[in-house]
């Protein structure tokens, strides 16, 4: 366990003991182009059995989001946020342990009635409604982020 930033090996710790310091002082440089490490989850449990006795214990694990995978660099990408906004975005660097930045960010406002997953392959996003957000935008990590099949829709006056 760390007990303060300047003794974290930002290579080697997991993102679960840097929350544990609750200190927003983190350099976020450190983090840039950076692989996250999996979060710990701990669990209880107990148990009993043959014998004399009874017994209890506990254990803990590592899951990773996105089963593993994580975003490339320059890819573009279908995102949902935890407010439930949900962006398609071109990727391009973590800031920090929960926040990236993305370039050529549109907001998807209607699907035109397609399923996600078509407009993600582009079928129907014609039918759709984007609005431009810009470049540079600094979102918090998403719940999902599907690749995005093609190019970004281009907004007028956007």
């Amino acid at each position: 366990m760390v007990s303060n930033l300047e003794d974290i090996d930002w290579e080697n710790t997991t993102l679960h003991e840097i929350a544990i310091l609750g200190d927003d002082s983190a350099d976020p440089t450190r983090w840039q182009n950076s692989q996250p490490r999996p979060a710990i989850k701990y669990g209880y449990g107990d148990g009993d059995g043959y014998g004399d006795g009874y017994g209890y214990g506990y254990g803990y694990g590592t899951i990773t989001a996105n089963s593993g995978e994580e975003m490339t660099l320059g890819g573009n990408y279908r995102i949902v946020q935890p407010n439930g906004w949900v962006f398609v975005a071109q990727y391009v660097k973590r800031l920090g342990p929960f926040e990236h930045q993305f370039d050529n960010v549109v907001n998807i406002v209607r699907t035109g009635g397609r399923p996600w997953d078509e407009l993600d392959r582009g079928v129907g996003r014609q039918e759709a409604t984007f609005r431009s957000y810009g470049n540079g935008v600094e979102m918090q990590t998403p719940i999902v982020a599907i690749p995005w099949q093609g190019e970004i829709p281009v907004v007028e006056g956007g």
